[in-house]
């Protein structure tokens, strides 16, 4: 009798090939210093940013430096024995998309708090506290859906507000400090899903002020994801060139960067064969997830008619469960023939599923995940319809982060 390997020999197979790939990969720091244009500068640097010196390079402050006077530090007598320090050194030179897509492995969503414009609120604010009782859960990193288009001037240079970005500097410098790599994604540009003609000029013009303010953060834990799920009149007609012009101006600034691509129809399967990448090999390939719809959805008071898929449930013997491993495989397919990583950057199922259907998807897609080699993230962390954590009572969803993050 021939046995047929069975999905948990394949995930054990994953994690270990995982683990040596890890192992075996390393970032080349001798990389060629970074191409620069003349752009406008819109703001201040981010946190551990000096500003620009005359020759234009920006340098990361050392946090270990004591900048203060007084005798301890200026004092030239009694020498004291030195003890021996290893100072992290971060990563500011080319990366390898493949260990940075490693640091992905198991992401979370911070949707709301910076989705939305000056005139909006969604009522759901990170604190402090947040980053590192994320981090205890067991996830590896965070990516942050930004609406930059809202707060940026409509004329170029496309400005920011820089009271805005002070938010966000913050929000990744917390991130940082708590252990988390962080994923700067700019999110809801809609008037470029209605008149790309118009806006992608726009769009390239916005990256270069954020290329420029986080130019110096670290390549190996620092991100950015060119736009969220490129839709409706966004079609690859239109979206193919502007990624790539959008890529070119980014290199400008900050060559190094690893950035995450993907294609149209808010980051469809079915839209990789209409997919151009750039010309440019520190790329990660995302797509997003959320099949069946009308599971995951069902209920969603956004969506009209939604109401009518109450009820519906999902068990990994269904005949859905055999359409995300296929899914999941073609995915693989097309980025290991282009040698890409890739990272499944949302993926979620709706509060008002059956529950433990609920927890059958979420571990699912993220066994299946972890079956191709696919880094993850998990939409999302406290919203009223998809989180994982009570926005009331700040509690956990235990059986979820079990479907997730367990051992």
């Amino acid at each position: 009798m021939t046995l047929k390997p069975t999905r948990r020999y394949f995930l054990a197979a994953a994690a270990i090939a995982a683990l040596l790939a890890f192992a075996g990969c390393g970032g080349d720091t001798d990389g060629d210093a970074a191409s620069t244009i003349d752009v406008i500068p819109t703001s201040t640097p981010a946190p551990g940013v000096d500003a620009e010196t005359d020759t234009g390079e920006a340098t990361v402050e050392d946090p270990t430096t004591d900048t203060q006077s007084g005798d301890d530090a200026t004092s030239t007598g009694g020498a004291q024995p030195e003890e021996p320090t290893v100072e992290p050194t971060p990563q500011i030179g080319p990366t390898d998309p493949f260990v940075v897509n490693a640091g992905l492995a198991k992401t979370m969503n911070l949707g709301a708090t910076f989705e939305v414009g000056p005139d909006e609120d969604w009522g759901e604010e990170l604190v402090a506290a947040d980053y590192p009782d994320i981090a205890a859960q067991g996830f590896t990193a965070v990516r942050i859906p930004i609406k930059f288009s809202a707060w940026a001037e409509a004329e170029a240079p496309y400005a920011i507000d820089e009271t805005f970005l002070a938010s966000v500097d913050e929000a990744v410098e917390l991130s940082l400090d708590a252990g988390l790599a962080v994923i700067i994604d700019l999110h809801h540009y809609d008037e470029i899903f209605e008149d790309p003609e118009a806006h992608g000029d726009r769009l390239a013009g916005m990256w270069l002020n954020i290329a420029e303010r986080y130019k110096a953060l670290p390549t190996d834990t620092v991100s950015f994801e060119v736009l969220n799920e490129p839709n409706q009149a966004l079609t690859p007609e239109f979206w193919n060139p502007i990624l790539g012009q959008t890529v070119e101006a980014i290199r400008t600034v900050d060559p190094n960067r690893t950035l995450i691509v993907g294609p149209t129809e808010w980051y469809a399967v079915a839209q990789l064969e209409n997919f151009a990448l750039p010309d440019d090999d520190n790329l990660i390939l995302t797509f997003h997830y959320y099949e069946p719809f009308r599971f995951t959805h069902q209920g969603a008071g956004w969506l009209p008619g939604t109401d009518e898929w109450l009820g519906t449930t999902f068990s990994p013997d269904d005949e859905a469960a055999a359409t995300i491993d296929a899914d999941f495989a073609t995915v693989a397919e097309w980025a290991n023939e282009r040698n890409l990583p890739v990272f499944l950057g949302e993926f979620g199922v709706i509060t008002n599923a059956d529950p433990q259907s609920r927890l059958a998807w979420l571990r699912f897609i993220r066994e299946a995940a972890d079956i191709q080699g696919f880094s993850w993230a998990v939409w999302d962390w406290t919203s009223f319809n998809f989180g994982l954590r009570d926005p009331d009572t700040k509690a956990w969803n235990d059986d979820a982060l079990s479907a997730l993050v367990a051992p």
